[in-house]
């Protein structure tokens, strides 16, 4: 099951989510307190989406979390098309392990974009088990985000 939280459930359980962000972040950012507390900051005012994905009553315990997705509403400065973009996917198993049925949760993330006027969801990633899945849900996976330091 998949829940998008409310502002005080993300202020209330941050620790937890604190510590899966810190283990995975985009790629073009480096990720410190700052940009924690950024990520906290967005989120609390709705510039950021924070999704769990659950087996249990997400008020009965927290702690059951298998994967935080976080998403934000980017829009592109030229065309002004809207994209959902997932930020990161955090979670305790390997991607792409059976016990996280991302392509079924999907859907919930689907609807919400669809909602917000998203004509896409756009994410990066360097990991193939992402890949298949985007591939499966009929996701183009022949785009490269590439990074030069300056």
């Amino acid at each position: 099951m998949i829940t998008r939280l409310l502002p005080n459930q993300i202020s209330a359980n941050w620790t937890t989510i604190r510590e899966l962000l810190y283990k995975n972040h985009p790629p073009s950012i480096t990720i410190n307190e700052q940009i924690l507390a950024n990520i906290l900051e967005a989120a609390i005012r709705g510039g950021l989406q924070v999704w769990v994905i659950h087996d249990s009553d997400l008020e009965e315990n927290i702690s059951r979390i298998k994967s935080i997705v976080v998403t934000t509403i980017l829009t592109e400065p030229l065309s002004r098309e809207r994209s959902l973009l997932i930020y990161g996917v955090v979670t305790e198993y390997k991607v792409g392990d059976e016990r996280v049925d991302y392509i079924k949760e999907m859907v919930s993330i689907r609807k919400y974009a669809k909602a917000k006027d998203c004509s896409s969801i756009t994410a990066y990633s360097d990991v193939p088990a992402v890949w298949n899945i985007v591939k499966k849900l009929g996701g183009n996976i022949n785009n490269r985000f590439l990074i030069m330091e300056v």
